[in-house]
């Protein structure tokens, strides 16, 4: 699934959950996520007060929990309110924070990393180790 799909399905969500067509601003304005104000949650709670708040939350967590989301942060810049109005701006340890969730992200290549997690060496690689030990005088 593709980022524009994605983001199709989770604002039709959305408009599930609340049960309007209207979804805040801040959601549509771009392709790319943006990062949202802190407290935001409550805001989207008070916006549908007909909507069970766990839903919306557990909506407002996947949105913000994928990488596009974590990327935007990691960049940094401007948070925005639901309306796509400036609201403050990421911090730096906002900014750490969200690179860190990306590289937890981030699975190492299966050809490059054995079971026991070192490294596995091409071809090439173990035939030139193998003439470096058995060289005389080789320090490596």
């Amino acid at each position: 699934m593709n980022q524009h799909d994605f983001r199709s399905e989770m604002l039709d969500k959305l408009r599930t959950i609340t049960g309007s067509d209207d979804v805040p601003r801040v959601f549509t304005i771009s392709e790319h996520p943006r990062a949202l104000k802190v407290g935001v949650r409550h805001e989207l709670i008070a916006l549908y007060p007909h909507a069970k708040a766990w839903r919306l939350n557990r909506w407002l967590c996947a949105w913000c929990g994928r990488t596009a989301y974590h990327r935007a942060v990691a960049i940094g810049g401007i948070r925005f309110d639901l309306d796509g109005k400036p609201a403050g701006r990421i911090t730096e340890a906002e900014r750490i924070y969200a690179r860190e969730i990306m590289a937890r992200r981030r699975k190492p290549n299966a050809k490059t990393v054995g079971k026991n997690g070192r490294p596995i060496l091409h071809l090439a690689s173990r035939m030139a180790q193998k003439r470096r030990r058995s060289t005389p005088g080789a320090i490596c």
